[in-house]
């Protein structure tokens, strides 16, 4: 099996010769280099999808594959490409991240969705021979749109998160809440400080540059070499989010994922996919309102060993449902599935 992967264009070659596409796949095309959602949908899986023998090709259009993959891209660019591909008698494959069959709008801080694309996901998702996305939200909404979607969920990747908190990591005096992502997302923490305050638990915050919120929080640098080692300075992650929209209902598991697979439990707002991995998982609690994060900070607060708890059981539940190793292997049925119906 060959797989040509086609991702948004990230430097002036929109088209890449072959050794700049092996580059890019034994470490140039790392996370912090491309948006995160591209590099675990694609850089990371290919991989391991070769260690399997399967031989994939980066935005490499002439490359002799039988499945195309478009990851992310869905402009006119990608379309064309698309077009091409198809054209070659290529199985095709469309994934997306975020939830587009709806018009969410932009909220401040410049992210959302518009009506451009929802139209963009909507020519991809009607051209292609399947579709794949990365929460079951997303999936029953293209379903609703009548798509058949494939929900294959993003993956931790053991070989990057080794490290892992251990029992005595638990003992200390105080709690620290650990919050990560985009700065300007960072306003998600403004009424859950407050709480935090009050009983005594401090804040830390990863991210690329210090979130302007109000309230004491220390903030480490975020780089992906490093995120690892970041995340055990806490001992529960916090994860409140807007379910008002969506454009949020739609997120995947991962803003609490990478918390849970290093043995940090979580505490979370009800997006349908964190509801998902914390009850797999039972790594952590889901918090609906200001009252049940006042009553699991409270809990957590007076019940040290619960933490020690729920963070083996969020470890082991990650590598069992969602580690890269055996989340591949739902790729490849998807595509040997695909090859076999071209055969047939």
């Amino acid at each position: 099996m060959k797989i040509s992967w086609f991702v948004p264009p990230v430097s002036k070659y929109s088209l890449l010769p072959d050794w700049i596409s092996r580059k890019m796949r034994i470490g140039y095309y790392h996370y912090d280099h491309v948006p995160g959602s591209v590099y675990l949908r694609c850089s990371l899986l290919i991989y391991y999808l070769e260690e399997q023998g399967i031989r994939c090709y980066l935005n490499n259009p002439s490359a002799d594959a039988d499945i195309a993959v478009f990851v992310r891209w869905q402009d006119e660019q990608a379309y064309q490409e698309l077009q091409r591909q198809k054209g070659k008698g290529r199985v095709t494959v469309f994934d997306q991240v975020i939830n587009y069959f709806d018009v969410a709008g932009i909220f401040p801080g410049n992210y959302g969705s518009t009506e451009e694309q929802k139209a963009q996901i909507l020519q991809m998702v009607n051209s292609v021979d399947a579709f794949t996305c990365s929460s079951e939200f997303i999936r029953q909404r293209a379903n609703q749109q009548g798509i058949t979607g494939h929900y294959i969920p993003e993956t931790v990747d053991l070989r990057h998160f080794r490290d892992y908190k251990k029992k005595e990591s638990f003992h200390k005096k105080s709690i620290t809440a650990i919050w990560s992502g985009q700065p300007v997302k960072a306003t998600e923490l403004s009424e859950l400080i407050p709480l935090l305050q009050k009983r005594d638990i401090s804040l830390t915050v990863i991210a690329s540059r210090k979130p302007d919120i109000s309230g004491p929080f220390e903030c480490i640098p975020y780089s992906y070499n490093t995120f690892p080692q970041s995340i055990l300075a806490g001992d529960v992650c916090v994860s409140p989010r807007k379910t008002d929209n969506t454009y949020d209902l739609g997120h995947s598991y991962w803003k609490i994922g990478t918390f849970m697979v290093c043995g940090v439990p979580a505490l979370a707002a009800p997006i349908p996919s964190y509801v998902e991995a914390i009850g797999k998982t039972g790594g952590g609690r889901i918090c609906e309102s200001t009252a049940d994060w006042e009553s699991a900070l409270d809990y957590i607060a007076e019940n040290r060993d619960v933490l020690w708890e729920w963070s083996q059981a969020a470890r082991e539940g990650m590598i069992a449902h969602y580690s890269t190793e055996n989340v591949v292997k739902q790729y490849i049925a998807l595509f040997e599935k695909l090859l076999d119906s071209r055969k047939s």
